[in-house]
């Protein structure tokens, strides 16, 4: 009688096991699909801070240019250049805290606009040499920002392609 009872389990066990592994099976990709899903997630958060960087990046080398023009014009206070260097400062500061440590050529071009907005002002800003330099690095960081996004419009034609199928 044992016997029978070894004989049922065994068969049972062969049984149960290629259910066992369809099973794990099956919980691996549903896994793996949701892996996916949140990286898709993370590269839509990740191109929207992109995004809303770049925005105050073009909005702040539109301010630079202007103090550039109001440099030694008549009517324009030192006082009133100081606040608006300090406001660009504070945005590409802004700049640095939300952009994702990764993108460290772009981090060092927000670094190097900092420094030469400071350096006017620290000067007697009549020479807008280093407003000029902060400029041209904002122009590069903004020229590698758009390199990101068209990265990250490849990647949405690429998950877009893979959802249709």
């Amino acid at each position: 009688m044992w016997e029978i009872i070894a004989n049922i389990a065994s068969v049972c066990s062969i049984i149960g096991l290629p259910i066992a592994l369809w099973q794990i099976y099956g919980l691996k990709s549903k896994v793996e699909a949701t892996e996916k899903g949140i990286k898709s997630v993370l590269d839509i958060k990740e191109y929207e801070k992109l995004n809303q960087i770049f925005h105050i990046l073009v909005k702040q080398y539109e301010e630079i240019g202007e103090l550039i023009c109001q440099i030694n014009k008549t009517g324009k206070s030192k006082q009133t250049i100081t606040n608006k260097c300090k406001s660009v400062n504070k945005e590409i500061n802004f700049c640095i805290v939300a952009i994702p440590p990764q993108y460290t050529e772009i981090l060092k071009n927000f670094r190097r606009v900092i420094e030469h907005i400071e350096k006017f002002m620290e000067s007697d800003m009549q020479n807008n040499a280093e407003l000029k330099e902060s400029r041209d690095y904002l122009n590069n960081a903004i020229q590698q920002m758009k390199q990101e996004q068209k990265v990250f419009d490849d990647k949405a034609i690429s998950i877009a392609a893979h959802s249709n199928d």
